[in-house]
């Protein structure tokens, strides 16, 4: 009876470790993931910035400033990306583009 119990426990250690290392991978994982992201969105910034750098003359600040500060320039992407001939330019571009690295 008492080896069993031990087995039990010694399987019980297993499976808690198992789980742990589970956690630990998929907390790797959503790091490269949102690290990635963020190199994304980093250089999708500079290249506006490049073409339009009025905006590098905006002060971020909290979210209530950034919507103030930020408010032409997303009334500015709002239209573009509504406009049809822009969202077919822009789709044309895209197919152009290679791919390298995958979804996120």
């Amino acid at each position: 009876m008492e080896l069993t119990n031990e087995r039990i426990n010694d399987l019980n250690k297993k499976i808690k470790s198992l789980e742990a290392q589970k956690r630990t991978e998929q907390r790797k994982i959503r790091e490269e993931k949102r690290k990635l992201e963020q190199r994304r969105f980093y250089i999708v910034g500079e290249m506006f910035v490049k073409h339009f750098p009025e905006l590098a003359k905006i002060v971020p600040g909290n979210n209530k400033q950034n919507a103030e500060n930020f408010s032409g320039f997303e009334a500015f992407l709002q239209i573009v990306s509504s406009d049809e001939k822009f969202t077919v330019l822009f789709q044309k571009f895209m197919e152009q583009t290679p791919k390298n690295g995958g979804d996120v």
